[in-house]
């Protein structure tokens, strides 16, 4: 299953987390099974998602699209750098 599939399954489930702080609680909690970023996602939050994926073994997927593409793929009027597929 591609990433855009994937997220539109989640977001129909109601199983998406959006932003930053929303995925890294959920990631802290045991809440994701997998991060997707966006491709221009800051170097920063980039690695802190990163590791926090490697502490609790989640993938870390980069999306092809930039923010304002994920933000648009999420049904979102703004740019989206981060998203978390729930458990």
């Amino acid at each position: 299953m591609g990433i855009r599939s994937e997220v539109k399954s989640a977001l129909e489930k109601g199983k998406l987390l959006i932003g930053f702080n929303s995925v890294r609680k959920g990631l802290m909690a045991g809440k994701v099974k997998k991060v997707i970023l966006a491709k221009n996602c800051p170097l920063e939050i980039r690695e802190r998602m990163l590791h926090y994926g490697e502490i609790g073994g989640v993938p870390v997927e980069v999306f092809r699209g930039d923010s304002t593409s994920l933000g648009v793929l999420c049904k979102k009027s703004f740019n989206v750098l981060v998203v978390g597929i729930r458990k």
